[in-house]
């Protein structure tokens, strides 16, 4: 518990943000390409820029021991580009804590320590040891690089970049699960009792546990990419590329079949669609632009950044101006205060100003507050 003395501030947020803000605790983060860039999100489609660019993309976000670290690279190649990790500072400050040669596509938190995928025609895996050193923990030569990973059951699950390859690796043992086609493991997401990847040519395979099977479920024929799974309210969403008429595709799956749910026209690129999705206070998030990484080896991520959510998963909201030319990476997890020199925060729902004496009300008691805990849950696990 943290007490706070301070003047009071009153904002007008959207029903979204509310949703978000209610717990002051949490916060939704985004990282962007061209530029690099981590932004706060701050109601309607107000974001925050909490970073000076990064890298050419920001590829992904992470809370870990209280703080956030982000995964940058350098360029759309995959041969030409290196990889950066970040640890946030506070305020706009950030410190460099790890440089790689090559790409840095994730970033995770396995049993109580930090990891970072890397990718250039080998696959290497490193354990964040403190301040800027790592230590490289796996290699595997037969894969382009790991591209996607997802805690499961105790395992690290593990994607390649250039093919349909699994594998899984325990902390001392690497199991490899097999190729089943090409090109690329985009997304892994459990839903139910089953792991889920989303791929190349627009396919989706589910995983059994023990002993390992995986069976390719789907394809869809309209689109080539499967770049974002996330499961939510009893769904599987997948979020796909753009199609020939030149819209974003958005899936979703009850456990027996595919269906579409949602599309927006965008330009007619295959290399825009929906590239990330994520959870949090009541709603499903989608990050929107070109990719900037994975199969093919060079990504220009030509398209425009924005940030969707819905809270039933069919009707959707638009909560951003543009965010570069894409939103790589989304992540919603325990806020991190720049400093203790802070305020009471009163959050205002724009719908209950059609009463003015809610109104009023709400101002003549955030004039009156001075003093406000703020109880720190543990932080939510996605």
């Amino acid at each position: 518990m943290i007490l706070f003395f301070s003047m009071t501030s009153v904002f007008l947020t959207s029903p979204v943000a509310s949703a978000i803000n209610a717990n002051w605790a949490y916060a939704l983060y985004a990282g962007t390409t061209n530029p690099g860039v981590v932004y706060l999100f701050e109601g309607g489609t107000r974001w925050e820029a909490i970073s000076p660019s990064l890298g050419w993309s920001v590829t992904s976000i992470v809370y870990y021991n209280e703080t956030i670290y982000a995964a940058a690279i350098t360029g759309p190649s995959l041969y030409l580009s290196s990889g950066l990790v970040y640890r946030y500072n506070g305020d706009t400050a950030w410190s460099i804590i790890g440089t790689f040669e090559n790409q840095v596509c994730f970033l995770i938190e396995y049993k109580g320590d930090l990891y970072a995928g890397t990718a250039n025609k080998t696959a290497r895996l490193y354990k964040y040891i403190g301040a800027e050193s790592w230590e490289e923990v796996l290699e595997y030569s037969s894969w382009w690089g790991f591209r996607s990973a997802h805690v499961w059951n105790d395992w690290l699950y593990l994607g390649d970049y250039y093919f349909d390859k699994f594998a899984r690796w325990n902390g001392t043992a690497f199991q490899d699960l097999g190729f089943y086609d090409g090109s690329c493991v985009y997304a892994l997401e459990t839903y139910e009792d089953f792991l889920y990847a989303g791929c190349f040519n627009g396919s989706i395979y589910r995983m059994v546990y023990d002993p390992p099977k995986i069976t390719r479920l789907w394809r869809a024929r309209a689109c080539n990419y499967v770049w974002s799974l996330k499961a939510f309210n009893g769904f599987l969403y997948a979020g796909m590329d753009t199609d020939e008429t030149g819209e974003v595709r958005l899936y979703r799956y009850d456990g027996i079949s595919f269906d579409l749910v949602w599309s927006i026209p965008t330009t007619p690129n295959c290399n825009e669609g929906i590239l990330s999705m994520e959870t949090g206070g009541g709603y499903l998030f989608l990050g929107l632009g070109g990719q900037s990484m994975g199969y093919p080896v060079y990504m220009p991520a030509n398209g425009t950044g924005r940030v969707f959510a819905t809270f039933d998963g069919t009707n959707f909201e638009l909560i951003s101006d543009v965010l570069g030319t894409g939103v790589q990476t989304l992540c919603y997890c325990e806020r991190v205060l720049p400093s203790l020199v802070g305020g009471v925060c009163v959050l205002i729902d724009k719908s209950e100003l059609q009463d003015p004496w809610i109104g009023l009300a709400s101002l003549i008691i955030a004039a009156t507050i001075s003093i406000v805990y703020v109880n720190y849950r543990k932080k939510k696990q996605t």
